[in-house]
């Protein structure tokens, strides 16, 4: 068993779903798809753990995670190591909970390539293998 620190951004209840992982910052404008929940290069993050190392965008993408929220697509939770003002918006507005990772992004995400499920636990780590 691994644990990755994390911190709460908008906190939400301990979960445990598959994790979906993008090695590159994801762009919520131009690589989400609000109606089928999907992320360009990534898949499905509908009730899913989506971890990125950060995003990119404009102001409209707290307006997409809002969407995806509305549409019934939206992550179950999102971990970032690059907390990003429009993201914290979005996740506020469409109840999504938002965690920044603690620990080094190299470090993390080759922990986290190829794993399949992972829970978060007590809003302090997510919890793999």
């Amino acid at each position: 068993m691994i644990k990755l620190r994390i911190h709460p951004i908008v906190e939400g209840p301990g979960c445990c779903s598959e994790i979906v992982l993008s090695e590159k910052p994801v762009s919520l404008l131009g690589d989400v798809d609000v109606e089928g929940g999907i992320v360009r290069g990534v898949g499905e993050v509908s009730g899913r753990i989506l971890v990125v190392p950060a995003s990119v965008g404009s102001t409209v993408g707290s307006y997409v995670l809002y969407a995806l929220s509305r549409n019934g697509k939206a992550p179950i939770a999102i971990i970032t190591s690059s907390i990003d003002p429009i993201v914290v918006t979005g996740a506020v507005i469409g109840n999504i909970p938002l965690y920044r990772l603690l620990e080094p992004w190299d470090k993390a995400k080759n922990i986290l390539r190829g794993v399949k499920e992972g829970c978060i636990v007590k809003g302090e780590y997510l919890v793999v293998g």
